[in-house]
């Protein structure tokens, strides 16, 4: 798979221990950061990991962190409105690790989950633990409950996983239209393959 971190080549002060912060408008990001990724996204580029970057000049909303303002991957503004309707990508969209302490110290996974599920990313990655995984399965279900996301960009999101996975030639779970995915978030069936799959990777 394709992937890549807009904004990171050129960003400040980066550790995982907290955010960076990007001072660029995105007209400039885009003759700058952003151009290789531009010019992919054009050729087909199937997935794009969104980093934990703050952009305040794509989207100042206020953010417990050391940049102050919300990180890429938890951005509507960024994730949808920049990288989906600006640029035009239609691919999956991986969020960054979500087990990053700076992003624990102030809220929880399911919050983390709902927050980057409700900004438009498709596929939220490491969670830690399978007690993780399910906390965000519930907080895409508290994203669905209040309108943040609805069941279609669920199905969509589900949609790109697997083309995704047939394009790599993989062997896919696939679901019909009389079940769609959000209708089994949280359910004994899915806790249940969670456990199973941590069980058996270790």
């Amino acid at each position: 798979i394709s992937m890549a971190e807009p904004g990171a080549v050129l960003a400040v002060s980066y550790t995982h221990l907290d955010v960076y912060k990007r001072q660029a408008s995105g007209d400039v990001l885009a003759q700058s950061d952003w151009r290789p990724f531009c010019k992919t996204i054009q050729a087909g580029l199937p997935a794009i990991m969104v980093s934990h970057g703050a952009y305040p000049w794509l989207d100042a909303t206020g953010w417990p962190s050391a940049a102050g303002t919300v990180p890429a991957a938890l951005s509507p503004v960024i994730v949808d409105g920049w990288l989906r309707q600006r640029l035009g990508f239609e691919g999956l969209i991986v969020s960054d690790a979500l087990n990053l302490p700076f992003l624990r110290r102030a809220f929880t996974a399911r919050q983390i989950a709902r927050q980057a599920a409700a900004a438009g990313v498709d596929l939220l990655v490491a969670l830690s633990h399978p007690e993780d995984a399910k906390e965000a399965m519930a907080g895409i279900g508290d994203a669905l409950a209040a309108g943040e996301i609805d069941p279609a960009g669920i199905a969509r999101a589900a949609d790109r996983i697997l083309n995704l996975k047939i394009g790599l030639g993989r062997s896919p779970i696939l679901y019909t239209g009389d079940d769609p995915p959000a209708k089994s978030l949280g359910s004994d069936e899915t806790l249940a393959l969670i456990e199973e799959i941590a069980a058996r990777s270790i």
